[in-house]
């Protein structure tokens, strides 16, 4: 019984040396190693994920960029870390008093956009082009609030339904002025093929002399530019 008991104690005693072992192994495997730290240029950047941590061996979580959506940040330096087999980059960068490491796949270049000073300054110019156009038009196409929507809305409306009086040639050359300054307030805006469509009806649209015998085709060609430019306009946040 005793020799039995012996057994079964030197058994567990071999087995916590191997749990300990394999433990120390797999918590050394997760240790971060910092392989080389280089300075780089300053630059703006902005993040709306991922985490920035006090040090490069990403010991202490400091921030979470999902709350900082709207913060500009600029770079200093970077470190090239090993963590669990994988090498990885990790960018120290600073905003004020906050400062920290992230990976640098989470940052863009650039500034980031702080979306409620962008709709008011859109919102300011809107009005401005507005006051522009065609009398029989500008009033309704003025907005009252700031909204993408009340925007893109009256873009829409005002150039597909025009007023029954607007048949001088004067009203369209202003129509048509204020349309491609909405068009380029906006276009900066859009990518890719949508772009490319918009880029195409506008250059028809600058091209078209305006005269009596064309003014249905200018008015056609206005009420296209303003249909597809109107709904992507309410769209934007």
């Amino acid at each position: 019984m005793k020799r039995i008991v012996k057994v079964l104690v030197t058994a567990v005693a071999g087995l916590a040396l191997i749990a300990s072992a394999t433990t120390t192994t797999a918590q050394a495997a997760s240790k971060v190693k910092v392989l080389s730290t280089t300075k780089i240029a300053k630059r703006a950047v902005h993040a709306t994920s991922g985490n920035v941590y006090s040090s490069a061996k990403l010991t202490h979580r400091k921030y979470q960029m999902k709350h900082y959506k709207n913060t500009t940040w600029y770079t200093y330096k970077q470190s090239v870390i090993k963590k669990k087999g994988k090498t990885r980059t990790y960018v120290y960068i600073k905003s004020g008093k906050k400062k920290g490491w992230i990976y640098n796949k989470s940052l863009k270049n650039g500034k980031a956009v702080n979306k409620k000073a962008r709709l008011l300054t859109t919102y300011v110019k809107y009005n401005k082009i507005a006051r522009t156009a065609g009398k029989a038009i500008r009033y309704n196409l003025n907005v009252s609030e700031a909204s993408y929507y009340g925007m893109g809305n009256n873009i829409y409306f005002q150039y597909n339904f025009p007023v029954p009086d607007e048949d001088k040639v004067s009203e369209y050359k202003a129509d048509r002025k204020a349309l491609l300054k909405f068009y380029d307030l906006f276009k900066n805006r859009f990518k890719g093929n949508t772009r490319k469509n918009l880029d195409r009806m506008a250059t028809d649209l600058r091209k078209q002399t305006i005269k009596k015998a064309t003014m249905d085709q200018t008015a056609a060609q206005m009420e296209n530019l303003a249909s597809t430019l109107g709904d992507l306009v309410e769209n934007l946040s």
